[in-house]
């Protein structure tokens, strides 16, 4: 009984939201941002940017919402509600740094 009371309560806390600060960025396609201009390039960064402070400000109100509710209840209340950005914050951190390597490389910095 307690095996399996442990093995619930990982279960519970391994489902929590991860705060913006500890996902991964995953890289786009190699060369994606290739042929854009330095023009382009940076209002694609400005664009980057904004969705990804959006989508990371969601993501630590879902962490901090999980946090809570396994502590109040037992339960990642965000994660459930679906309400996890885990996903779009990687995409958005991965396109940031390819952006910015991109820049660097045609001197638009």
């Amino acid at each position: 009984m307690k095996r399996t009371v442990s093995a619930l309560a990982l279960g519970v806390v391994g489902a929590c939201a991860t705060p913006p600060d500890r996902i991964a960025a995953v890289a786009p396609p190699a060369g994606a941002y290739a042929a854009l201009s330095c023009a382009d390039l940076r209002a694609q960064m400005t664009d980057v940017n904004s969705r990804l402070g959006i989508a990371s400000n969601a993501q630590q109100r879902a962490a901090t919402g999980d946090a809570l509710g396994v502590f109040m209840i037992g339960v990642p209340v965000s994660s459930l509600a679906g309400t996890d950005r885990e996903t779009e914050v990687a995409i958005l951190k991965g396109q940031a740094d390819a952006l910015g390597q991109e820049m660097i490389k045609k001197d638009c910095v």
